[in-house]
Parts: structure tokens; sequence; C-alpha cells
């Protein structure tokens, strides 16, 4: 007997369908158009065809319901009159309006679907027939054309003989035989037809026949409709949002205009101020998994959801991270409520490149966005931030105030991070910890640096549950207003830096620390340190920063120390070696400070080049610097070509220009005060040669001989001129 109910308990289970899901629909009422969102897979197919009455969606094989429960919450019926499951798996989406369909598929696998005002622009044919009467004469074909399979290959006709049939005894049998026939249900067949397919029974791989028109006798053409599909193309889908809550923004004021080359996500996604409220049985609170978890551990997915978003409204966001790691495949906003939670529980989002194109948006979704960056960029809707910030309840508000106030704060928008630091403090709850910090900050940014530095200490004093954020901020504040830190603070920030080695806040607290070593002239601890970080790799703003002290705080020995022992200085950045060059230079070590300048891969820059040049010219490498200086027109750059020049003429450095005797200005002045007569001859030559010294030497020697050899009165003159002057001959 046993054996026998363990038999029948395996055929019944082996009989079983495979495990089928359900797709859950939502929907959103619009000004011109009812939006339907599918919660579908990434890798689910879809095809959307036209009925008589709208509609027809289709998925793929193992979707076989919709979870249509909160499908008309928040839309009426004069768009979407109704949504039917059909025994085909499909949905029929019967239309109240004439209206056309837009679908949008997401890159996370939902899809959109908006039933918008006015006739089709595309002018897609119907699946059936509406304005064309069925043909007299039909072959098989087109026979299995209307019925719901699609496709029966066969060529053979059938006529279907629709004649007039005579009156009296015939028209008496006929209606006889008629009254015989057995009444086949269509819909019935249909079914079975149905079945059979599904069972592979059936053989329905044929493209849907051609249903004609009937003809006229005079018109021999047979038209044909096209294909029933609605086209998959770029310029026929739609934007996530076209203007989402416009009552809402001219209500807040208006703002700037959402983005119009990327979605903006409705404000529906981001409404966190009503999921702390409960409403129904699938919204109530789950205080186990059970509550969720249905047969073989398969989630309810209406339900893990509303106990995700509470624990995100609750500021549990590791819980919620929890939850969706294990449950939340299949989850129809899981990248928007794993964004948020990171957001409650870290103040920042791993995700946060994939939302920049909210920051612009006119919505909610601009808020959290602002919320998941690291850092806030130029382009943001600061309104549409502070008009969803002031909509969060209040506890949201003290909690997330702080995070997204000092983002501004970063960013230089102080103004913005006082407004979001007043609409928390409206909130009537007890300032917290963080809130207090931020107080301070504010007051640096204002310039109030001892307000809030003494606010930052009395804090630590009195509050030791805020000592890490309070001393954080403080040393920040002392390094940023250069501002000396005492013995005290550096050592509370070691203790704090080395209880919180293994936290998030760890790395921060420790590079702080360097820099506090760096400022305070410390560079053997700050070395130490930093040779030593717990990755094992030296970060290269440390190094920046260690240069830079160096330069302006070592002493000659501990700068050449430094600098000579080691060798990643090539990672800084060009600015900072070429500060360290200088001093280099300064200090007798040309070849090193040239090294320097070239250890890094940038090219060179513009002023690089010039000290480059300057260093060419102490090594005596005149070519060198005109190599350097090659393109560049700065005065300091014409000076030091001036001189290259000059040292590439004459390398000894016996130029003529730096002759006090063979200067022209000095021989004119000699000529113009002797005792004799300068001969009219001599003073046309001397005014005639403005610049005699000017080019290399083939080139005066050159224009000398062509003034020698073209005219006997420049000889004859230059003769008189060596007899009149001849300690000038001997001079030369």
């Amino acid at each position: 007997m046993r054996n026998q109910a363990f038999l029948f308990a395996a055929i019944c289970l082996m009989s079983m369908p495979a495990l089928a899901r359900d797709v859950a629909v939502r929907s959103g009422e619009h000004e011109a158009f009812t939006r339907l969102v599918f919660y579908l897979k990434p890798a689910d197919k879809f095809e959307i065809s036209k009925t008589k009455e709208g509609y027809l969606l289709s998925l793929s094989p193992d979707v076989t319901g919709y979870n249509l429960s909160r499908a008309f919450d928040l839309i009426g019926r004069t768009r979407v009159r109704t949504l039917t499951p059909t025994k085909s798996g499909a949905l029929d989406i019967q239309k109240g309006c004439d209206c056309h369909i837009k679908e949008l598929r997401l890159s996370t696998g939902e899809l959109v679907l908006d039933i918008v005002d006015g006739p089709d622009p595309n002018n897609i044919p119907s699946t059936t027939s509406r304005f064309f009467p069925v043909p007299r004469t039909m072959n098989v074909d087109q026979q299995r054309a209307t019925l719901p399979l699609l496709n029966a290959a066969a060529d053979q006709s059938e006529m279907i003989d629709n004649q007039d049939k005579p009156s009296g005894a015939s028209a008496a049998e006929d209606s006889g035989t008629a009254s015989e026939t057995p009444q086949l249900d269509k819909q019935e067949l249909l079914s079975q037809l149905s079945r059979a397919a599904s069972q592979g029974l059936i053989d329905a791989n044929i493209n849907p026949p051609d249903i004609l028109r009937n003809a006229d006798p005079a018109d021999t053409t047979e038209p044909t409709l096209e294909t029933q599909l609605i086209p998959h193309s770029p310029e026929h889908q739609v934007r996530m949002q076209t203007a989402v809550e416009q009552a809402r923004a001219d209500h807040f004021g208006g703002g700037e205009p959402a983005s119009t080359s990327q979605p903006c996500l409705p404000d529906q996604q981001f409404d966190i101020a009503r999921w702390g409220v409960y409403t129904s049985e699938v919204n109530a609170p789950v205080f186990e998994s059970s509550d969720f978890l249905g047969e073989f551990d398969r989630p309810d997915m209406d339900r893990l959801v509303s106990h995700i978003r509470q624990k995100i409204y609750m500021t549990f966001g590791l819980e919620a991270l929890q939850l969706m790691e294990n449950y939340g495949d299949d989850m129809g906003d899981g990248a928007v409520l794993r964004m948020m939670a990171e957001v409650v529980e870290f103040g920042e989002a791993k995700s946060h490149a994939d939302w920049d194109s909210q920051l612009i948006c006119n919505t909610r979704g601009a808020m959290w966005a602002a919320l998941a960056q690291p850092t806030i960029e130029d382009k943001i809707n600061t309104k549409a931030i502070l008009r969803s910030f002031s909509e969060l309840p209040p506890h949201l508000r003290s909690h997330l105030a702080p995070i997204l106030a000092r983002k501004f704060l970063n960013s230089g928008r102080v103004g913005t991070a006082v407004e979001i630091r007043n609409i928390a403090t409206r909130s009537a709850l007890a300032p917290s910890g963080a809130a207090s910090v931020l107080d301070a900050d504010i007051d640096i940014a204002e310039g109030k640096v001892e307000k809030g530095e003494q606010r930052l200490t009395d804090m630590i004093q009195e509050d030791h549950s805020q000592t890490q954020p309070a001393i954080l901020a403080l040393i920040k504040s002392k390094l940023q207003n250069d501002r000396g830190i005492s013995d005290h603070e550096l050592t509370l920030l070691a203790s704090v830096a080395f209880e919180h080695k293994e936290s998030r806040a760890g790395d921060e607290l420790r590079q702080l620390h360097i820099r506090a070593l760096f400022h305070m002239g410390r560079f053997a601890q700050a070395f130490e340190l930093l040779d030593n970080p717990p990755n094992g790799s030296v970060q290269a703003k440390h190094l920046d920063d260690a240069g830079s002290y160096l330069v302006s705080l070592g002493s000659d020995a501990e700068f050449l120390i430094y600098l000579l022992t080691r060798t990643d200085w090539g990672t800084t950045s060009a600015e900072v070696r070429l500060m360290m060059a200088e001093r280099l230079r300064t200090l007798g070590f040309p070849e090193h400070a040239r090294r320097l300048v070239l250890s890094g891969d940038d090219t060179p820059s513009r002023t690089a080049r010039e000290f480059l040049a300057e260093v060419a010219l102490a090594q005596d490498k005149p070519k060198v610097a005109l190599g350097y200086l090659t393109g560049l027109t700065s005065d300091n750059a014409s000076s030091l070509r001036k001189i290259a020049l000059d040292k590439s003429i004459n390398p000894d450095g016996n130029s003529l220009p730096s002759s006090p005797a063979n200067n022209p200005s000095d021989v004119w002045h000699k000529l113009n005060n002797s005792d004799h007569p300068i001969p009219a001859e001599v003073q046309k030559i001397l005014s005639l040669e403005t610049s005699p010294f000017m080019g290399d030497s083939q080139t005066r020697l050159q224009t000398y001989q062509g003034i020698l050899d073209g005219s006997s009165e420049t000889r004859t003159a230059l003769n008189e001129l060596l007899n009149m002057f001849p300690s000038i001959d001997g001079a030369r």
C-alpha cells in the first residue's frame, strides 16, 4: 500500500508542468497617454499585433499569466478599457478611444506601452479585416488565416458554393439539410486547435495567406495586407517621461526643463514618502520571511518589493540590499531600489555613473541621482532637488541632509547647502551629530573659520560619539586654511584612524593623518606611513603633497635626501615636479633638475620648456636651449633665445656684442669726441651701417667683403680712418 502511494505521488509530480511565472503589470495616467509597464526579464521576447478592438501582447512561452491586481489602481478606463489574458497566454488590450500604441524596452527588461491619443501615424493594419467583406471564394490557407493559429501549409483550393439557391422544394430541402447539420462551437474549436498546436500535433510554421478583397468584375488587382507586427524602430520609441507631473512642477514654480536626450524616470519610482504607509495586506509590515515566501520558497514579488521599500524608508539600507541579493533577480525596480538602499546606507551608490542623465530632470530622480554621486558636477537641476528634498518625511530629511548638503558644500555651492540644512532643521527633530558637523562646515565655508573650528573642538570634547566626523572635519579645515595643528589634535587623529582602520572611513582617516604629518613638517613619520599602505600601493596624490611640503617646509638636507633617494617622483603632477626641479637647480643640481622634469609621461608645458632651456644654457648647451624654445613667444623665451643665439655664435663667450671696444656706439662716441676731424666719407659709411654685428660670422665677412670690393671710396675712407686713429686698429 505504501509503495502504491509513493508511485502515485511520483506520477503526480512528473505530470506537473514546468515552473511558470506571472508578469506584474503597473500603470500610470498622463495628460496625453496612459502608460502600462510590464516587468519582464531582459531575455524575454514580446510581440504586439493589432486586433479589432485594440492590441494583442504575446510574451515568451514561460510567461503563463499576468498579475493585474494593481493594473487599474492609478488609471481610468477611458483609453484602456480592459486587460484580458487569453487561453494562449497572450494579453488582450482593448482600447476605449481613438488611440495608438507606442512601446519602449528598457535595458533592465521592463516593457513600457503607452496608449497615446490620436490615430496611429504608421497606419498599421489590423490582424482582422474591418473594412473588407469576406471573399466569396477562399482557399484553405485563407480559411485558416481567420483562426488564432497562424499558418497551415497547403496548396489545395476548396470552393465555397455560395450561389443563390432556387426557391420552392429545393429551398425547403436545403433548409432541412441545414437543420440536420450539427452546429460547431467556434470557440470550442479554436480551443482545441490551440491545445493541439501547443502539443506539436499541428504544423503552424508558415506565413499567413493573403486575404483578397471582394473583387469587382472590372478590377483584376488583388490587394494584400501588410505585415501585422508593429515595427521596432528608434524613431517610434518614446521617452519614459515627456511631461511627467507637469502640474506638480507648475505648482512649485517650475524648474529647468527635463533632459531631451535621456529618459527621465517617473516620480512614482522614487515616491519614498508613501512606502511607510500600510494600506493593504500586500503592503502590510513583514516580520518573518515566510510572509513573502510562497511555495518552493518562491517570493511574492509584490510583497517582497513592498518589504524592501519599507526597509529603505526606515533607512535600513543594508537589510534591503541583502534581500535583493537573495531574491531580487526578477524585480522590476531592482536598479532603482538598489541605488536608493546604497545611498541611505553608504551615502553614495556604486552605480552612480548610470544615474548621471537624471541629474537635470525635473523629477524626484534628480535628487536621488545627486545623492548617488561621489561629487556633484555642474549640470544639475537644483530646483528639482530642493523641491524633492522638502517632500521627504522628517526622519529622512534629517538622515539625508548631511549627505546631500556636504556634496553641495564640497562643490562650492554653499548657498544650496545652507538651504538643505535649513529644510532639515524645520523638520522639528533634534539635530543629530552629523547635522552639527555640517553646521560647523558651513561656518567654515562662509569664512567663519575660527567659529567653525571652535564648534568642532567643543563637539570633540563634549560628544564622544561624534569624535570621528568632528576630528575629520577639523583637520581638513586646518589643512585647507593653512592653520597650525596641535600635537593633541594629531594624536587624536592617529588614534581615531587606528580604531577605524577596518571601516569605510579608515582609508580617509589614514590619508588625512599622512597629510597632517607633512603639514607639520614631520617628514620621516609621514614617509614611513606613506611607504607602508594597507593596499600595497602609494597614491600619487600623497606624493604631490609630499613634494609641495618638501619644497616649502623642508630643509636643504631633508629636501635632497628624500628627493634623490626615491625613484617614484615621476608619478607626481607636472607642477609639483617643476617646483622641485627649480629648487634642485638653485642648490646646484641642474642635471637632476632636468631629469626630474622629464621623468613624467606627460609632454612638457611651455613653462617647463623655458625652465629646460635655462638648464641647457647653464650647462653650455645653447643649441639644446634653442630646441626647447622653438615656438615660444613670451618675453622670457625671447630673452633666453637671444642669449642662446649669442652663445651659439661665440662658444667661448668672446662675442662681439659683449666686447666694449667693439661696441658701435662706443666707437661712434670716441670718433665724435676725438681731436681730429672726421671725414665726410667716413661719416657716410658709419651712418649706413646701422647694425654691423647682426647675423653670424660668415654673414658679416661676406658683407664686409662686398663693401670693400664694391667701392674704392670705401677703401680710401677706411685707410684714412686707420691712419688717423691707430689706437682703434691696435685695439682690434
